[in-house]
Order: structure tokens, then C-alpha cells, then sequence
């Protein structure tokens, strides 16, 4: 019985320093490319060109960073980071004229193999926080 415990833990570290390897080495440029199958989106009163700029610093509340940017086509990835504790996601922006102001649409993604409900959750939480930044309505 303890010799299947300590195998099973050696499986498990195992794993979660693969994951870890692959969340911290992956780029997501892809994103910028080609968004994720989950996607939410809201309008901003603001020119795509000043969410653009809004946007420069990253989402310091959500401790994501800018990580790659387009201004030709107004997209943009946002990053969180890998951590012991969280597999870190990509955030791709894609930004489009639309009125008077711009239609955002954000997308999410691990690094690494997360998904369901953990990553809805976290998706919805960001686009909320993506929201209050840039000041469009909740």
C-alpha cells in the first residue's frame, strides 16, 4: 500500500513539473492569430487606438501583462504568469471599431491543461477586471 502511494506521488510531481515546464515556455502568440473558442465581448467608449494605448501596461489587478501587440490589426495578448500554484493564462484582446467607441473581445486560455469551469470562472473574473480598467459598463 505505500508502495503505490509513493508511485502515485512520483506521478503526480512528475506531471505537475511537466505542466509547469510547458506553462512557463509556452508564448500563446497564436492568439494574435487566430482567437480561442472561449470568448467574451462588451463595447467601450473609447477608439480602438486608446484602448490600445490603455491597455500598454497590461491589467495590473489581474497581474497580466502585455506579451504581444498588433496595432495594424488591434489585437492584443495579455498574459498572467505560471506559477507553483496556477498554470498562468493567455488573454487574447481583439478590438473593433464599432459606432462611437470599439467592440473588445477577450479571450482565455491556459499554458497549460486547465479547463471547464476553473477556467470560466477565471475568464469571467478577468473580463470583469478588463471592464472596470478601461471603464466600460459593468
Amino acid at each position: 500500500m505505500l508502495q503505490g502511494a509513493i508511485i502515485g506521488a512520483v506521478i503526480g510531481l512528475l506531471y505537475a513539473i511537466f505542466a509547469y515546464t510547458k506553462a512557463k515556455s509556452a508564448k500563446g502568440l497564436e492568439y494574435l492569430k487566430a482567437m480561442p473558442k472561449r470568448v467574451a465581448s462588451f463595447e467601450v467608449a473609447k477608439s480602438p487606438d486608446e484602448v490600445m494605448a490603455a491597455l500598454a501596461g497590461g491589467v495590473p489587478v489581474a497581474k497580466a501583462d502585455l506579451a504581444a501587440s498588433d496595432p495594424a490589426t488591434h489585437r492584443l495578448l495579455l498574459a498572467q504568469p505560471a506559477t507553483f500554484n496556477n498554470w498562468g493564462f493567455f488573454f487574447p484582446v481583439y478590438l473593433t471599431a464599432a459606432g462611437n467607441g470599439t467592440k473588445v473581445e477577450v479571450g482565455a486560455v491556459s499554458r497549460s491543461y486547465m479547463w471547464g469551469a476553473a477556467v470560466t470562472k477565471i475568464h469571467q473574473v478577468f473580463v470583469g477586471q478588463l471592464k472596470t480598467q478601461l471603464g466600460a459598463a459593468a
